[in-house]
């Protein structure tokens, strides 16, 4: 008696362990844990992109903190003039003054090439440019 009892706890042991196999069959293909493992993934992703985004945060931080740094030294550094700036300030020429063109007669000559109606040193400067 007792083995035939053994027997048919075998056999509704082996039942419910196919129904419980069935019952997670159909629990994972439902649109309820479907949604729940879609959710889960989404956030998973919103707290990777938090974390880039609060990465990010703080490295706008520290540079917008360099940038005023460097701003208030040089705000109160005194301007000392280089020797370059002062050798390359003492080769520009003086600025050309600028003279009104000349008023020509309504039955003038044609007009002279531009090189000919300016002053010599305005046409060597123009050379120096060209070379």
């Amino acid at each position: 008696e007792l083995e035939s009892d053994l027997g048919l706890a075998r056999q509704r042991l082996f039942d419910l362990e196919t129904e419980l196999e069935g019952s997670k069959l159909k629990l994972q293909n439902s649109p309820l844990m479907q949604m729940q493992l879609e959710l889960q993934a989404t956030q998973l992703q919103l707290r990777e992109q938090q974390g880039r985004t609060e990465g990010i945060a703080e490295s706008r931080e520290h540079f917008r903190r360099k940038v005023e740094e460097l701003c208030g030294r040089l705000a109160s550094a005194p301007v000392v003039p280089t020797a370059s700036s002062a050798v390359s300030s003492a080769r520009l020429p003086p600025p050309p003054q600028r003279q009104p063109p000349p008023r020509q007669p309504e039955t003038a000559a044609p007009e002279a090439p531009m090189s000919a109606r300016l002053p010599p040193s305005a046409v060597a400067d123009m050379s120096d440019v060209t070379q």
